[in-house]
């Protein structure tokens, strides 16, 4: 369907700003110029813009809506992207005259202005001025879509009740609340204001250019983020919700059944259009409870992109929803690093002192054991404990040695006796990767694929045992009949993974050392000289590795390199200064603790207080 620009004011205000932002151009004179040939289009969800490998002639601004790239890779699609509000479509494959690089579907109904060929060449035509700004804002948003991250802009969220939900109305409020906290305006529709419409407005629900769908338009283009609580039951209100939705948050008690709802059956899983916007599974706790339960079995049934667990009595909870529906999730990636791994439980009490918040966190290694325990909710005393337990009061985690090492150097049951009573001690049982508070994952290495491993589902100790199997020192741990071994061979600072979680903000802990290890000699020694050596204490003339110190070093070397690559990439990256604390002084604990709180302290105090703002 397509018409011109004779529609509503704030679809021309909102073409305005972009025919700005995409120009760089002060004022409304260039858009005033070309207004008359402009052609709006509107699509139905799941409509097709463009195709890839079509020829390109157009550029289309979004007006309103949200569409999804995506391209073809082998037998499968690779998703790019969304393009919301204010973005265009097709820039790049207009000046270069190649094919287009990808398929452009509507999520949701959405509006969008077409500029053909000559008006574009025309506009280009008025001076090498407006040429530079274009191609500066082809590079700008090329850069930020390298990173694949979810901007913090405009949102619209449908929050739909799967199950009976306890104060529903308050709870709405509250997360409204929480967004708003962030700045700009919020606003939250009802049932009760779609009521307020005439009868003949509500009647227009599938005309794009509609009472309806003006009425959407103004409450979108007036609020930095619009929340719009649907229906339990698929009533016209609740269609219109999702029509219009960017992200479908499927709110559900956690103690109610988990089956699939009717309003789900009948409204989304209808097979009316083959592109859904994302759906989130958002499950409500009692502030007391001690850990989510169950949750595989929620997730087996929906097709979510992500599942939340909350417990609404709690603000920060709250808060962390807010922040990772609207796109300003600050996520903390933990390396591997031996007993070095003592400084995570500093750095990250140092961050929480300072303010700074945690939504997602992953890790390799002992920092994936690190990040379990964070995940679990445990910061300050709680955390130091925890920490202290498992790898002080049991012993060396690998000092159960075999007496005949076929596999590894340790029989590894003290490894699996400490993570799984940790883990029983705080959740009250094991449970899964999906059931920790704040969203986490692990990286191991699966040595049965030669090939590296997320972790995010499944028993959450024997994803820690995986991916803290040290290679020749622990014995690997076998999941789904696969060998797993120490994520920190194939990527010891996963911050690429956390990347895909859609945060805004990546906060690393990186413990590699730059430390370069020379020898003064030409041979190594042979075995006894080696022995007599050891006897000489302090006075040691052969500062070599020993045997598990080599295992744990030599396990992370391949992925060296990579580890400064993912460093790079971190928004902010902590490299605690621990003063020799080396890979298996497993009786340095309270020094490397210090070591990393000192460090990471020093390191927001160097940050400016505007950049703070995005990770609190």
């Amino acid at each position: 369907m397509a018409d011109d620009l004779a529609g509503p004011r704030q679809h021309r205000e909102e073409l305005r700003a972009a025919f700005r932002e995409f120009f760089k151009t002060p004022d409304d004179s260039l858009f005033e110029q070309v207004e008359k040939d402009l052609t709006v289009l509107a699509l139905r969800a799941g409509e097709t813009l463009v195709r890839e490998d079509e020829r390109s002639e157009e550029l289309f601004f979004v007006v309103s809506g949200r569409l999804r790239a995506t391209r073809r890779l082998g037998q499968l699609k690779q998703l790019l992207g969304e393009i919301v509000r204010g973005e265009t479509v097709g820039e790049l494959a207009l000046i270069t005259g190649e094919p287009r690089s990808a398929t452009v579907v509507a999520v949701r109904d959405s509006l969008v202005a077409r500029m053909r060929r000559p008006t574009f060449e025309r506009i280009l035509a008025g001076g090498p001025a407006i040429s530079m700004s274009v191609m500066r804002t082809i590079i700008e948003r090329f850069r930020r879509e390298e990173t694949r991250r979810r901007a913090s802009g405009r949102v619209t969220i449908c929050i739909l009740p799967v199950t009976a939900v306890k104060d529903l109305r308050g709870f709405a409020n509250a997360l409204t609340d929480a967004v708003g906290s962030f700045g700009g305006s919020v606003r939250l529709l009802t049932a009760e204001d779609y009521e307020a419409l005439p009868a003949a407005d509500r009647a227009e629900q599938g005309n794009p250019h509609g009472s309806l769908a003006r009425w959407f338009d103004a409450a979108e283009v007036t609020s930095a983020a619009l929340l719009m609580l649907a229906d339990r039951d698929a009533t016209d209100w609740t269609r219109a919700c999702l029509r219009r939705a960017d992200e479908i948050l499927l709110l559900a008690d956690a103690e109610a059944s988990v089956e699939v709802s009717e309003v789900e059956s009948r409204l989304l899983d209808d097979g009316s259009s083959a592109v859904r916007p994302v759906q989130s599974l958002v499950l409500l706790h009692d502030a007391v409870k001690r850990s989510p339960l169950g949750t595989r079995a929620w997730l087996d049934r929906r097709a979510v992109a992500r599942h939340i667990h909350i417990r609404p009595a709690l603000d920060r909870d709250l808060k962390r929803l807010a922040r990772l529906v609207t796109g300003r999730a600050v996520g903390l990636v933990l390396s591997g690093g031996g007993a070095r791994g003592f400084a995570h439980v500093g750095v990250m009490n140092a961050l929480s002192d300072a303010g700074l918040v945690v939504d997602v966190v992953g890790g390799a290694s002992i920092g994936s054991v690190m990040g379990g325990l964070r995940a679990m909710d445990l910061v300050g005393e709680d955390l130091v404990r925890a920490a202290r337990r498992i790898f002080v009061e049991h012993g060396t985690p690998t000092g159960d040695y075999n007496l005949f090492p076929l596999i590894s150097l340790a029989k590894g049951k003290r490894t699996r006796r400490i993570i799984e009573a940790a883990v029983a001690e705080i959740a009250g049982r094991d449970i899964g990767v999906e059931d920790t508070w704040i969203t986490y994952f692990c990286v191991a290495a699966n040595y049965s694929t030669a090939s590296e491993a997320v972790l995010t589902h499944g028993s959450l100790s024997r994803s820690l045992l995986a991916s803290f199997a040290i290679p020749g020192a622990l014995p690997p741990v076998v999941i789904d009949g696969h060998l797993y071994v120490d994520g920190s061979t194939v990527n010891n600072l996963p911050v690429d993974v956390m990347q895909r979680y859609g945060v805004s903000k990546v906060v690393a802990v990186d413990l590699q050392t730059d430390r370069i290890r020379k020898v003064d000699f030409d041979r190594m020694p042979n075995t006894l000289s080696l022995l007599l050596d050891k006897l000489r204490g302090p006075r040691r003339h052969y500062d070599l590795p020993t045997l598990p110190e080599m295992l744990l070093n030599a396990s992370a070397l391949q992925s060296t390199g990579r580890q400064r690559e993912m460093r790079a990439k971190a928004d902010l990256c902590v490299r605690p200064r621990l003063n020799g604390v080396g890979l298996l002084d497993w009786n340095r604990f309270d020094e490397a603790v210090r070591g990393g709180y000192e460090t990471a302290r020093e390191d927001v105090a160097l940050l400016d207080p505007r950049e703070l703002v995005a990770y609190r």
